[in-house]
């Protein structure tokens, strides 16, 4: 009742302050500090901009991009884009009869919470229908206010410690939420304030899309925090999921404002969330903080607060729903040891990695250092310890060398690191072959790696109908660009060799060691007959007809999840196969929809090239008593024979 009649006794009214300002009535003398003193509120404009005079329809928001590099591996790129224009707000219009608002008071500098006091809108006036602020004290003071326009509710009693921060103030996807703050203000006797609403509050909808981040990666958490004056009012916006779903990790006062209703892909999109009223005022930086982990095992995190995107001059503008699409762009693949195919990315492994060229950009691929299919480190075989990563050569789809296929080949030796990696220029495609070295040069072991415009093909083995083909052919011989043509003919292979050898190599006698060619992987050896290039008497079991035996696994020039035939395979398939088509005009090569080229070979006694576009010759795994091994051979006839193991072959490869 004193309350009342008190407030009553307020009739005189000294000033109005508009966007925090307010006015004294000099007859009076300034209050003593600790004097009590009760404010009245009254509502006056609602406005998009703060010092709006006038209905105003403002054009549409911009889209904006922020990017984050991480490292040299991948970046992060947010593009803020506008879903629809603004709506047009009238300065003067008032909330509407029966809608709530709430008033609360900061001492000294916004830094002591004091309370609230709750009004309504009765008859056009603001009527006080708590005295939850109650009676201040002289001093100064920074007042808040809130309210739904389009409902009468508006949120629970904050916490008395919760400070200008206004960490409980949540919000619904639906009710348009007015927000009014004042400047400092000294209090005087019989105080009146006008408060100027503001539609402030911008709409978020963020998609995650990891599209072109890497082969095959796939989700497993994603995170996402907003961070608003170097605070964190929304600390609980951190998205995690299961199998099916996405949920948030939600305070009470939270419950709801994000999730992920669906997933398709490797692109996930929240619902709306409207953002704090702060977000959009120039003293107030908004940042926003990302992270994810992804199937490969590669967490996105640059500290352990995540990546933040520093929203330049705090561009998301009042009253704008926004689509934030946070975009993983890979500037590295990461290829594990025995390589991926989900996704329809086949890229091989072992020996040899199979990429697809990009048309636009560099990419830099990354892969375990491991000998072959095997699980022995580089090093092993030779017995030295790795160093650092070189080109051995590299050639275009025409064979002829070049120096623009990859580049920026390194190798990391750290404690907890053994990989190579390697980037590939954009547009181009061929043949090259990378090693790593020891301290001194020697080449400890070496890849093939085959670039091409589409590697898709490694995910469609060819079959005959009618002829039994095993799993499947590859379309095309190991190395080339393609089916058939100039460019189809390929890179050769000496028997028992993981390295490709090109059409025109460096040669030198042999037999030696398999340390010896391993440390010479572009060097063709030539012997006398019947006897074999490598001196190892274990020489025979390098490679096999069973793709899982250990020397197979370390050895097999083909990439991961295709091998070389047998002579059973060709004989039965390809031979007899052919033979009962009596459609066949020598060289019978042409099954339709597979097509074995005639691409020729090296000599096995001085390497020369042995090719004129007729004769065609490739590798079996099945050896012929250690000393020579079987292939396949058509010039006017076609059959599988038996040749000396030094003799340079095309290697068709069949899916395991």
């Amino acid at each position: 009742m004193k309350r009342k009649f008190f407030f009553n006794l307020l009739l005189i009214v000294v000033g109005i302050l508009i966007f925090g300002g307010c006015s004294q009535n000099d007859d009076n003398d300034s209050l003593a500090t600790g004097d009590p003193v009760e404010i009245r509120f009254t509502v006056g404009g609602v406005s998009d901009y703060e010092g709006d005079t006038s209905a105003e329809t403002r054009s549409p928001a911009e889209p904006f991009t922020v990017s984050v590099p991480v490292d040299d591996s991948y970046e992060i790129e947010a593009t803020f884009a506008p879903r629809k224009t603004e709506q047009t707000r009238a300065s003067g219009s008032i909330l509407a009869e029966n809608t709530r608002y709430r008033v609360l008071a900061y001492k000294d500098g916004g830094s002591t919470y004091e309370g609230y006091a709750d009004y309504k809108i009765e008859n056009g006036k603001s009527v006080l229908i708590n005295s939850g602020l109650g009676l201040l004290a002289g001093g100064r003071y920074k007042f808040i206010a809130y309210s739904y326009n389009n409902s009468n509710t508006i949120t629970e009693v904050p916490d008395g410690n919760t400070g200008i921060g206004m960490k409980f103030l949540t919000v619904s996807t639906n009710d348009d939420f007015l927000y009014w703050q004042s400047g400092l203000v000294e209090v005087s006797r019989d105080m009146l304030l006008t408060i100027n609403f503001r539609h402030l509050f911008s709409q978020l909808q963020v998609v995650f899309d990891i599209t072109e981040f890497g082969v095959g990666c796939k989700f497993t958490s994603a995170a996402t925090d907003l961070t608003i004056g170097g605070k964190a009012p929304y600390t609980s916006g951190t998205w995690s999921f299961g199998d099916e779903y996405v949920s948030i990790n939600a305070l009470s006062t939270q419950n709801g404002s994000f999730s992920f209703p669906s997933i398709s892909g490797q692109v996930i999109t929240s619902e709306a969330r409207r953002l704090l009223p702060v977000s959009n005022t120039i003293s107030t930086p908004l940042q926003f903080s990302i992270g994810a982990e992804f199937s490969t095992g590669i967490a996105i995190n640059g500290s352990s607060d995540g990546i933040t995107f520093a929203i330049p001059g705090n561009q998301l503008r009042p009253n704008t729903a926004y689509t934030c699409t946070i975009k993983f762009r890979a500037l590295s693949v990461y290829m594990d040891k025995e390589g991926d195919e989900t996704n329809e990315y086949p890229y091989g492994g072992g020996n040899c990695w199979v990429v697809p060229k990009n048309k636009t950009r560099d990419i830099t691929y990354i892969f375990t250092a491991l000998e072959g299919r095997s699980n022995d480190p580089v090093g092993t075989t030779i017995g030295d310890a790795p160093k650092k990563a070189e080109i051995v050569w590299q050639i275009d789809d025409n064979g002829n060398n070049c120096n623009n296929l990859i580049k920026g080949v390194t190798y990391s030796s750290s404690s907890s690191n053994n990989q190579v990696r390697f980037t590939v220029g954009s547009g181009q495609t061929g043949n090259a072959i990378i090693a790593v070295t020891s301290i001194s040069g020697t080449i400890l072991w070496s890849w093939h790696i085959w670039v091409v415009s589409d590697n898709s093909f490694l995910l469609k083995p060819k079959s005959i109908s009618g002829v039994y083909l095993g799993t499947g052919f590859m379309d095309r011989n190991l190395g080339a660009a393609d089916v058939v043509g100039p460019t189809s003919y390929g890179l050769f292979y000496q028997w028992g060799r993981k390295d490709p050898l090109r059409r025109e190599n460096e040669y030198t006698s042999g037999p030696v060691t398999i340390s010896d060619a391993t440390k010479k992987p572009g060097t063709f050896y030539s012997c006398t007959p019947s006897s074999p290039w490598c001196s190892d008497s274990n020489y025979k079991t390098f490679w096999s007809d069973t793709s899982t035996d250990a020397a197979m696994l370390k050895y097999n020039p083909c990439p991961k999840g295709w091998t070389l035939p047998t002579k059973k395979l060709y004989d039965s398939a390809i031979v007899k196969g052919k033979m009962k088509d009596n459609t066949c005009v020598f060289p019978c090569t042409d099954f339709s929809d597979l097509y074995f080229v005639p691409g020729g070979g090296r000599y096995y006694y001085n390497g020369a090239v042995r090719s004129d576009g007729s004769v065609g010759s490739y590798w079996s795994s099945t050896t012929d008593n250690g000393l020579k091994a079987y292939g396949l051979f058509f010039y006017t006839d076609i059959g599988v024979n038996s040749s000396e193991s030094s003799e340079a072959k095309s290697i068709r490869c069949v899916r395991e």
